[in-house]
């Protein structure tokens, strides 16, 4: 049995079986090099899925969040089992979490759960993460919160494209959400492009609930240009995930240089993404507002 590690998207740290295997040894650089003809997940290998991997609750809100755990050969276990803030309880099914009370601090509340599973077959344990925040109390103002996305804030200078990730707005308005990029700096704005299949915003931790977008676009875009809107209920890893249309989530709507600068959002999403439809476009800056 082997163990695929980044190899294979669909069989990553899952035990496979393969057939056909050749390898062989490049001696120029100290490489083995391996070929295979089928692969396939091997159903009798411990495997650990963890569904949804994130939740953030509004400062006031105590609702119970599921989550579903998976565990297949081998017994699985969480750590930490207890958070100042919420209480974890495990079910038949997964974990239970409730926040204890409302969040009087100024700022969110975030914690980590690690689900473990230890295979019975003695192979190395694997572990999934799932990330839980409590937004900070904006004093029941009802004004929710804005994070100020722009070309400072991600940190890309230049017309090179590069991948940043853990970003947050320093907006005094700011939410707890987290954005991952993959964008230039050109003309001093956020520099975004639709070829390569990777380039976009997506926030990888909520910052609650979204409310609406608003754009201030560069002079150097061309008009037509088009920002589209997608909107998810699970976190977003990578701006690539908007490339896919099992990933992207629901598409919201689009901003269009020229004709608008901002996109109000129907429905309950707690997860953004933004990439261009076509072409490259230059944004001086992008408000998203969370209630």
């Amino acid at each position: 049995m082997l163990y695929l590690h980044k190899a294979n998207a669909a069989t990553d740290g899952k035990g496979v079986s393969v057939s056909g295997l050749v390898y062989g040894w490049d001696s120029g650089h100290s490489n083995f090099n391996f070929f295979f003809t089928s692969i396939e997940e091997d159903a009798s290998a411990p495997s650990l899925e963890v569904t949804p991997l994130s939740k953030t609750w509004a400062y006031n809100d105590t609702t119970p969040a599921e989550f579903s755990v998976t565990a297949k050969n081998g017994t699985w276990d969480y750590n930490p089992k207890t958070l100042a803030w919420v209480t974890i309880s495990r079910t038949d099914n997964g974990l239970t979490v409730t926040p204890k009370g409302e969040n009087s601090s100024e700022d969110a509340y975030q914690g980590i759960i690690t689900v473990s599973l230890t295979p019975t077959d003695g192979s190395p344990s694997i572990y999934k993460e799932i990330v839980i925040t409590q937004d900070k109390n904006n004093g029941g103002s009802g004004e929710g919160y804005i994070d100020v996305l722009d070309n400072a804030t991600i940190g890309v200078s230049g017309t090179n494209y590069a991948a940043k990730d853990n970003i947050t707005s320093s907006a005094s308005t700011h939410s707890s959400a987290v954005y991952a990029t993959q964008s230039a700096g050109g003309n001093n704005a956020i520099q975004l492009r639709s070829n390569n299949n990777n380039s976009g915003i997506v926030s990888t931790t909520s910052g609650g609930t979204l409310s609406k977008v608003v754009v201030t676009w560069n002079s150097n875009t061309a008009d037509g240009r088009t920002l589209n809107v997608y909107g998810s209920n699970t976190a977003y890893q990578t701006p690539s995930d908007l490339y896919n249309t099992s990933t992207q989530g629901t598409l919201l709507g689009t901003i269009v240089k020229g004709s608008s600068t901002e996109l109000t959002i129907e429905g309950s999403y707690q997860f953004i993404g933004l990439r261009s439809n076509s072409g490259a476009m230059y944004l001086d800056e992008i408000q998203i507002y969370w209630d």
